[in-house]
């Protein structure tokens, strides 16, 4: 069966992945009530954007309280500004999550079914909302291993790993509205992009681009970072600057490509001015970053959720790396150095371990700079 497996072109291995992520999900989650608890923990606050406009029109998110029978895992959603209150989190997730969560909604009013944003329908359908986006990001994955003209059954063994050696199937199948695997789709679409780019550029590339590159931002700021992978992906520095050379050399289509960015990027501010009549509000309060004292090595190699430890294959392909540019001087360094700025940024959240969860979700959608 392995055999062949690997040996059959990539879609086919996503699709066989896709369905298992889902056998998993439907016998695991979707019988008798272990429905309840797919939208849980932080991925209470991603995903209560969409109720609260669609259901309720109510930003205070009182709702929540009504409805908290049907959560395993409560995140606290609402925080303070003055007398009124606003969403915590970052909005790009419901974004992406609106087009399934208008098919539960519908669903759930054809079948009388109780349309209170978080019954049966809406955690089932926000299940298989988490599979399809891990579904996409492996897809584009496989992609930007074609673009390097790698053969289909390395590309097999790699999302086979990526699918079931990392912490991707708990993010997937078990915590579903949490953001990262909605990174993991974005992210690896970028970079494809940027791929090609660098060969056939395209000025509607250049606009996808900053399209993507925006809902990165909406939905998890500091993935922001993935720009600075750009010194790497393009290989020399002569092939990078030209490319920016042509981005920049149309002033129309770089206006556009902006305009895009900025009205994407002003949904957020938008939301907090009509919650709490500010543009700005920084929704973590007491937490933030230690740049200062960042816990890289703990990040790294820590029993409590090293990336190392619980992620091993990570550190194989870094071996892998070093061994493959060894002789390639700027592809090392600046290789390496994106990894180490990466690391850095991460590891300074005064959280560094990132709560709950398996190994260290924060480099799940940079799984590409391994693999």
């Amino acid at each position: 069966m392995l055999k062949k497996i690997t040996h059959c072109k990539p879609i086919y291995t996503i699709l066989i992945i896709a369905y298992l992520f889902i056998h998993i999900s439907s016998n695991a989650l979707w019988g008798d009530k272990n429905y309840i608890g797919i939208i849980e923990s932080d991925g209470v606050g991603y995903y209560s954007y969409l109720p609260a406009v669609f259901i309720y029109q109510d930003f205070t998110y009182n709702f929540l309280d009504s409805v908290s029978d049907q959560f395993a895992r409560n995140a606290k959603v609402q925080v303070k500004s003055g007398d009124l209150f606003a969403n915590k989190y970052f909005i790009g997730t419901s974004i992406l999550q609106a087009p399934f969560f208008g098919v539960a909604h519908l669903l759930t009013l054809s079948t009388g079914g109780n349309a209170d944003g978080y019954s049966f329908f809406y955690q089932i359908i926000m299940s298989l909302c988490g599979i399809f986006y891990t579904v996409m990001g492996l897809y584009f994955m496989s992609r930007i291993l074609m673009a390097y003209n790698i053969p289909f059954i390395y590309i097999n063994l790699i999302l086979i790993i990526l699918a079931f050696a990392t912490s991707m199937l708990v993010y997937a199948v078990f915590e579903p509205t949490m953001s990262h695997v909605y990174s993991f789709y974005l992210i690896n679409h970028l970079v494809y992009l940027f791929i090609i780019q660098k060969t056939i550029f395209s000025s509607y590339r250049t606009i996808g681009i900053a399209i993507l590159l925006a809902m990165i931002t909406l939905v998890r700021p500091v993935n922001f970072i993935v720009v600075l992978s750009l010194f790497w992906i393009f290989e020399t520095r002569l092939t990078l600057f030209e490319y920016l050379r042509k981005t920049f050399s149309s002033i129309p289509r770089l206006a556009l490509s902006l305009l895009l960015f900025i009205a994407i990027i002003a949904i957020q501010p938008i939301y907090y001015y009509v919650s709490t009549g500010h543009f700005y509000l920084y929704s973590y309060r007491e937490e933030g970053f230690n740049w200062s004292n960042p816990a890289y090595f703990n990040y790294l190699f820590s029993f409590q959720k090293g990336l190392f430890v619980y992620t091993p294959i990570c550190l194989i392909a870094l071996f892998a790396g070093l061994f493959v540019y060894r002789k390639k001087y700027y592809l090392l360094s600046s290789w390496l150095l994106f990894i180490a700025v990466l690391v850095y940024l991460l590891s300074s959240w005064w959280c560094w371990w990132y709560g709950g969860s398996f190994g260290q979700r924060s480099m799940l959608e940079f799984y590409f700079v391994f693999f």
